[in-house]
This record gives structure tokens, C-alpha cells and sequence, in this order.
């Protein structure tokens, strides 16, 4: 598919989403109610309806204008790195399979721990985005390491250091949080340390590769700042409703996952 073609298709599908998103909120407040996500309902179409519903404004507007920004950002990486279809398929099956895992495992631990929960925004599927930039990071530094199994070891050290980032905010208030982070921070820093020597090797012998990883390692703070957002320390916000940091770690760790594949982080050959 020419890449004229692949921009027009993309386009299209920020465009719907957008719609979608703007549309729903324009309609009036009861009907926007009935299409929240409630636990204890397991309503199919709400699963879906609800991703698209907002609270207020600014939910919208922040959702919409972090959906578009790594949205694009993501393209444009993908166009780079030859992989534009499979970036697009990756998005529209975020859109299609991410609400059903997220609100189906959401209420699953409503009923259990018999606690009442609405579930609406965009947010799921923008940290599925956010997700998606950890296999992106393997691929281009994929080209800099001598095996998969090096590339394995940063993808599995940028999945522990992500667990890490996300429970960070929480260890002041929560045991498990702190004792979840010492762990995820120790395995990541670990499972790092053969894939960085191999980098640090190849930048030392040539200047271009160290300007590509400098200019990755610009991309991988800016990723942990990014997801840090999602997990504010303070969940409730100023409007009195809860951030749901269940469906953003979902989201984060599902854009990551199968990312890995959608994307095809590893070389074909060895």
C-alpha cells in the first residue's frame, strides 16, 4: 500500500474516533449515561459506547488531544521504521479488542469485591498508544543488538521498569505498591544490563549509532514521563470523579504486548 493511500486510511481512522468521541458528548447528559460502562451490567454495546463517553470538557480535550498527538507521532515513526500497515492494524484492533478485555476484567473485580464502578473515556485505548511505544523502541534499537534474545532483554527490562514506573506514584500509601516496585525496578535493571552493554558497544564504534541512541534515549523519558501521567498519586480528580488507573495499566500493558507482535518487534532472520 502506497504510503499516499496509508495516510488517507489513517486519517480516516483518527477522524471517526474523533467524531465518535465529540459526537457523544454533544448528545444530552441522560443519553450519555445510559452508554457509561456499570458493572454488574454486562452490556456489550456499553463496553464499547463507553469508550467514547466523557464526563466533562476537559476529560475530552485532554483525551482527544493526547489520542491525536501519539497518534501521529506513532505514524510517523511507523513510516520510518516500514512498519505503517501493521501500526494501523495495531490501532484499529486497540479500538475493537481493548474495550472488551478492560471492562470485562474491570467488573469481574466489581462483582468480586461487590463494589459499584462507571467506566467511560478514551483514556484505555490512549494508554494502549503509550503502550505501543515499547516495541517501537526494540525495533530501532533492535538494529544495534546481535541477537533477538538481546532484544527480548529490553523488552522484558522496559516491561519491569514500566510495572515499576506505574506503581511508583502508590508506595508512599500501599506496602504491596512499594514491595511491587523495589521488584519491578531491581528485574528491570537487571535484565538491562546485557542489551545496554551491546548498545554502548556499537555507539562507541560509530557516530551515527550514537546519535540514534541518544536520540532513543530521549524517546524513553519521554515515554516514563508520559506514563507517569496516567498514574496520578491523587486518583480523584477536581471534578469529584475517580481516574480509572485499572483500565490505563490494561491499556499500557496491552499496547506493549501485543504491540510485540502486531508490529513485529523481532527481525525475521537472526
Amino acid at each position: 500500500m502506497k504510503v499516499k493511500g496509508l495516510d488517507l486510511l489513517f486519517a480516516v481512522y483518527l477522524s471517526l474516533v474523533s467524531a465518535l468521541c465529540v459526537g457523544l458528548f454533544l448528545m444530552p447528559p441522560d443519553v450519555q449515561d445510559s452508554l457509561m460502562a456499570r458493572s454488574g451490567d454486562w452490556s456489550l454495546l456499553r463496553f464499547y459506547s463507553s469508550t467514547f463517553i466523557h464526563v466533562d470538557l476537559k476529560h475530552l480535550a485532554l483525551n482527544l488531544a493526547s489520542f491525536l498527538g501519539i497518534g501521529v507521532f506513532l505514524y510517523k515513526l511507523s513510516l520510518r521504521l516500514d512498519r505503517g500497515k501493521r501500526l494501523l492494524a495495531s490501532l484499529v484492533l486497540a479500538v475493537l479488542v481493548l474495550p472488551l478485555i478492560s471492562n470485562a476484567s474491570l467488573f469481574l473485580l466489581a462483582d468480586l469485591f461487590k463494589v459499584r464502578i462507571v467506566s467511560c473515556g478514551l483514556s484505555g485505548v490512549v494508554s494502549s498508544l503509550i503502550g505501543m511505544i515499547v516495541p517501537m523502541i526494540c525495533i530501532i534499537m533492535g538494529k544495534l543488538l546481535r541477537s533477538k534474545r538481546s532484544i527480548r532483554s529490553l523488552y522484558t527490562s522496559l516491561i519491569f521498569l514500566s510495572g515499576s514506573a506505574i506503581t511508583y506514584p502508590y508506595t508512599g500509601a500501599l506496602p504491596t505498591a512499594f514491595a511491587i516496585f523495589i521488584v519491578a525496578l531491581v528485574s528491570g535493571l537487571l535484565t538491562l544490563l546485557k542489551p545496554l552493554r551491546e548498545i554502548l558497544d556499537s555507539a562507541r564504534q560509530d557516530q551515527k549509532t550514537s546519535v540514534k541512541a541518544a536520540s532513543v534515549l530521549v524517546m524513553v523519558s519521554a515515554y516514563f514521563a508520559i506514563l507517569i501521567t496516567l498514574f496520578p498519586s491523587n486518583i480523584t480528580t477536581t471534578g469529584g470523579y475517580s481516574v480509572n488507573i485499572f483500565s490505563h495499566s490494561v491499556g499500557v500493558f496491552y499496547g506493549i504486548i501485543s504491540g510485540a507482535y502486531t508490529l513485529r518487534m523481532l527481525p525475521k532472520k537472526e
